[in-house]
């Protein structure tokens, strides 16, 4: 595989204002919960490339990403991430690559959305999965207020951005490639048996 070629796409946001699942898991009040939601992130999107093929890829990709998060979030917007959220719709997949890279669950969602005004589900019930990144998050959120920072201007490379892109529209590499590429980064001693193939949450 080349230097460079992409094998999987995030997509983060920020999180839901109001989550019953993950509000009562952290136990925080209205007020810490407004001051305090800017130090969530939510993984609204997570891929790999359906060519690549290599055991346990997808929970390393969530362990590198959690150790590297809140310093670019910090870059970005002028503040850390403590949390991570995502949602699991367990009709179409089990998030066992959350699981493996010690996801928690915290609850369900309630299926109605944001925007409703009944108390019927209108869309598919989800799982909701958090990760601290702080062993004191709970505490720190429900207790006051989150260290944070100036914001600091970056600026991103759109030629860069559109390579990237470009790469991982091209056709799937050899298999001389593929081979390379489980060698180089196929995790020695695994994590619960977490696979990174196509369609994998």
């Amino acid at each position: 595989m080349g230097p460079g070629r992409p094998v999987a796409c995030l997509a983060w946001s920020s999180a839901p204002r109001h989550l019953g699942s993950r509000d009562v898991y952290i136990g925080w009040t209205a007020e810490a919960r407004r001051r305090n939601i800017r130090f969530i992130a939510y993984n609204t999107r997570f891929l790999i490339l359906p060519w690549v093929r290599v055991e346990h890829l997808a929970s390393h990709i969530l362990g590198r990403m959690a150790a590297r998060i809140s310093d670019d979030w910090q870059r970005m917007y002028g503040h850390p991430i403590y949390f991570l959220e995502t949602f699991v719709d367990p009709e179409r997949f089990r998030g066992t690559c959350y699981r493996a890279a010690n996801w928690v669950l915290l609850g369900k969602t309630t299926g109605r959305g944001k925007q409703s005004n009944s108390y019927v589900p209108n869309r598919s019930i989800k799982e909701v999965l958090g990760y601290p990144l702080t062993k004191r998050f709970s505490r720190t959120a429900c207790g006051g207020r989150m260290k944070s920072a100036k914001r600091r201007r970056v600026d991103v490379n759109l030629d860069e951005l559109g390579q990237v892109l470009d790469a991982a529209r091209q056709a799937p590499p050899s298999e001389a490639e593929l081979r390379q590429t489980q060698g180089s980064l196929a995790c020695p001693g695994g994590d619960a048996g977490a696979t990174a193939q196509h369609g994998e949450d």
